[in-house]
């Protein structure tokens, strides 16, 4: 394999493609044309050059990624179009003019997937950007992280459940807190307070679940065979999110 330093790149041949290959990873995982993460997508030799350019030129700042006509599209400084289609995408930002070296590219290149839903963007942005970026710091006043935590898991409790339901199923939102250890965490009175704040939304979510079923068990009474079966399917679904 050819080590050499491409002219005008700082990078070897094969760190081109490592790189390559790791943005075609993220974008195979989104499942933006409905291909399972199992298959490969075949790629065409102008999106690698698409890819290639994105990560070997500083002035390539943008990719996009989406299907358009059911056929993979990509969207960049380097090969721009004029018409994107909304929907699903996965985007790839670089945070400054640079050429892309795998080793810094958590540091240099912000990344991430955007669904047809708005309320499925908002939630994946919360989950991937805002929260890891404003928990992790321990600078802000005890009274106001305490706050903020409060009004934080308030929020994502309402959106998970907001998001699911659209989908016709019941999930409960899992706060991401530091119980590893329960005799620690039972000193911490503010810590308790949010997961009972949790637990009562937990319990309304469960006990309309449960309102919603005799309803709808009391209207199937007088339905065929077939209106129970798919009233079952539905509700596996549903009781599937609160399982899980």
């Amino acid at each position: 394999m050819d080590e050499r330093k491409d002219e005008g790149s700082v990078l070897t041949e094969k760190e081109v493609k490592d790189i390559v290959g790791w943005i075609t990873a993220q974008i195979q995982m989104t499942e933006i044309c409905g291909v399972h993460p199992r298959k490969k997508i075949s790629w065409t030799d102008a999106q690698i050059w698409t890819l290639r350019s994105f990560v070997e030129n500083p002035k390539s700042l943008m990719l996009m990624g989406y299907s358009e006509n059911g056929q993979l599209t990509l969207h960049s400084s380097d090969a721009p179009r004029k018409r994107i289609p909304s929907g699903k995408f996965a985007y790839f930002v670089k945070l400054k003019p640079v050429t892309l070296e795998l080793s810094t590219l958590s540091e240099t290149v912000n990344f991430g997937y955007v669904s047809s839903s708005k309320l499925d963007s908002l939630i994946n942005s919360m989950n991937q950007v805002y929260i890891p970026s404003t928990t992790g710091g321990s600078s802000w006043p005890p009274s106001s992280r305490r706050e903020y935590f409060r009004a934080l898991h308030k929020f994502m409790a309402s959106l998970t459940e907001a998001v699911n339901l659209a989908k016709g199923k019941t999930v409960l939102y899992v706060p991401t807190e530091d119980v590893t250890s329960s005799r620690s965490a039972s000193r911490k009175s503010d810590l308790i307070q949010r997961l009972e704040s949790t637990l009562i939304h937990w319990t309304r979510q469960i006990k309309e679940v449960v309102a919603v079923e005799e309803n709808q068990m009391s209207a199937t009474e007088k339905d065929g065979p077939l209106d129970e079966i798919d009233f079952w399917q539905a509700r596996t679904v549903d009781l599937s999110g609160i399982s899980d």
